[in-house]
């Protein structure tokens, strides 16, 4: 998810013939934000006073969801220069939330020691029980889901898209965009937060990773003996969807960590261009498409000092 800072800013009011992109959730957890309050001041993390309000994708109010989220304050210099952080993330549905299944946040706090950080969110699309019972089921305590899948009419020939997890993570800072993904050892105050919870960035995407064809490497000296082997699994990360020009930059951004995960599993990538265009503009405007190579680490073996191989201490023979 990203933030914009006025509503105007939004894809609502910027819609181009293209329908409009929800960030998906799966689980109020899902919904976690990082807002980097002022720079350049330390000591003001603990009188944070954040409101969040849920809002209709136009920005009419629907209410103050303050109490439905967790919020952890922080001060962090980095090299010379002071940040002061707020980590944001949903503990549990708000009654507006569940009402509307779509809806923008925007968030406030007054900076010290003049003037108001100001926020909004792009959409939000509740992904929960209320809208496919057979398929998902979420809990208000955030601890995940059933199923991670989701089928819709809209799709190809009616088939069935996986729905898939992309996380990013850097080892402390984002230099692109100033996001710190450290964590905390020094707890203070006692706000119902038991535990600090650090950032990462991730997106719930209809796709899919495809093994691609490996090649496989064999390095054979001239007396016809095989050296060396090696080679690299690839895969396509490919969406069944398009994006619209802020989700394809969150993701492109999210590609220059050094830590990738699709699932649980985690993949290197040498780059590339991750998106093309998706046919034909409409008012000018293109949508995108994810199509990016990712893989695994490189593996090899060596046979020249390979030690013998030793025959097996004892074996016992099973009878069925």
């Amino acid at each position: 998810m990203v933030l914009v800072d006025n509503i105007s800013d939004l894809e609502y009011y910027n819609q181009n013939g293209w329908p409009c992109y929800a960030d998906i959730v799966t689980s109020p957890h899902d919904i976690l934000l990082q807002a980097l309050i002022q720079t350049g001041t330390t000591g003001f993390a603990a009188a944070i006073t954040m409101t969040i309000k849920v809002l209709k994708p136009d920005g009419t109010f629907l209410e103050d969801a303050t109490a439905y989220f967790d919020i952890v304050s922080f001060d962090n210099a980095i090299g010379t220069t002071n940040y002061q952080y707020a980590n944001i993330r949903c503990n549990r549905y708000s009654p507006a939330m569940v009402a509307n299944v779509c809806f923008i946040l925007e968030i406030t706090n007054p900076v010290y020691p003049t003037g108001t950080y100001h926020k909004y969110t792009q959409k939000y699309q509740l992904i929960n029980s209320l809208i496919y019972p057979a398929l998902i089921d979420i809990t208000q305590e955030g601890s995940g889901f059933n199923v991670a899948s989701l089928c819709s009419d809209e799709n190809t020939n009616g088939s069935c898209n996986p729905l898939i997890k992309i996380l990013a993570q850097f080892d402390c800072l984002d230099a692109y965009t100033g996001d710190y993904y450290g964590n905390s050892t020094a707890w203070l105050g006692t706000a119902g937060v038991t535990e600090f919870f650090p950032f990462v960035r991730f997106s719930w995407l209809q796709g899919y990773v495809n093994k691609l064809p490996t090649a496989v490497k064999r390095t054979v000296s001239v007396n016809c003996r095989t050296q060396r082997t090696e080679r690299t699994n690839k895969y396509l990360l490919s969406s069944f969807v398009s994006f619209p020009l802020w989700k394809m930059e969150e993701i492109e951004g999210m590609m220059l960590a050094n830590h990738l995960f699709v699932g649980d599993k985690e993949y290197q990538s040498e780059g590339g261009t991750p998106f093309e265009q998706a046919g034909k503009p409409i008012n000018c405007h293109y949508a995108y498409k994810l199509g990016m190579e990712l893989q695994d680490c490189f593996q090899w073996q060596t046979f020249g000092c390979t030690p013998p191989c030793t025959p097996a201490i004892s074996f016992y023979p099973i009878a069925f």
